[in-house]
């Protein structure tokens, strides 16, 4: 919650029925004293209490400690991002956790990321490699083709989140992923987790953790796990 674009964004977001969830690189109370106003400071604090969550990570130690937690805080962001917008000017990265480090991070992940230069405002850019094909390894922003992002939004949107629209289509993805009758395979254990952001400020989220489902069974009935099967295979054997 810089000053600048930051806030900007944050406090039109909820003027327009948003919700606001903050990753702060640091301790809240370390991390508003980089502002130097007292004005500013009622911002932040106020941008703070209107949040659902805020999630605060611990100053890591070092030399490079503030710089590694902004790159912990853009990263934190990202994995919970399923489309990225970012306000740069595309300037080379100013270093760990910069703006352009983390947008390249984004682009070479395959998620999309919607680019707002400042010094063209009102032209959006789209950075994606998500309908690629074969993407590369690594891409180079500068070397990815020019895309209007308004009119490709609605091609990201419907490729990130629209099911299979045939019926057949989906119930066998479902049993790819998961097993069923149709499958030689036992379904794959699973396990679920979540991590609770409360709205008070936490630098260690709380995390609950389902039991492994069919695990324990499947070791039992003596079938041997896909690494053993892959070895027996190389190997020639049964």
């Amino acid at each position: 919650m810089a000053e600048g674009a930051d806030r900007i964004v944050a406090a039109q977001g909820l003027a327009h029925g948003a919700s606001l969830e903050i990753v702060l690189p640091s301790p809240r109370a370390d991390y508003e004293t980089d502002f130097e106003s007292e004005a500013s400071k009622r911002a932040f604090r106020d941008l703070l209490k209107s949040a659902d969550a805020v999630f605060e990570l611990a100053s890591p130690p070092g030399r490079l400690g503030e710089k590694r937690g902004y790159e912990a805080a853009g990263l934190v962001m990202l994995a919970h991002a399923d489309v990225l917008i970012t306000i740069w000017d595309e300037d080379e990265a100013a270093g760990i956790g910069g703006t352009g480090a983390i947008v390249e991070r984004a682009v070479n992940e395959g998620a999309p990321v919607l680019l707002i230069n400042p010094a063209a405002p009102d032209k959006v850019r789209l950075l994606w490699t998500g309908d690629v094909l074969m993407p590369p390894a690594m891409t180079r922003i500068e070397a990815l083709p020019v895309r209007d992002g308004f009119e490709a939004l609605q091609k990201v949107v419907t490729t990130l989140v629209a099911p299979p629209s045939d019926a057949k289509a989906r119930d066998l993805n479902f049993q790819r992923r998961f097993g069923g009758a149709d499958r030689a395979e036992p379904a794959r254990p699973m396990t679920a987790s979540t991590v609770a952001l409360p709205a008070s400020a936490t630098s260690q989220p709380r995390t609950r953790s389902a039991p492994a489902f069919g695990w324990r069974r499947w070791r039992r009935s003596g079938r041997p796990s896909r690494t053993r099967r892959a070895r027996r295979a190389i190997r020639g054997l049964p």
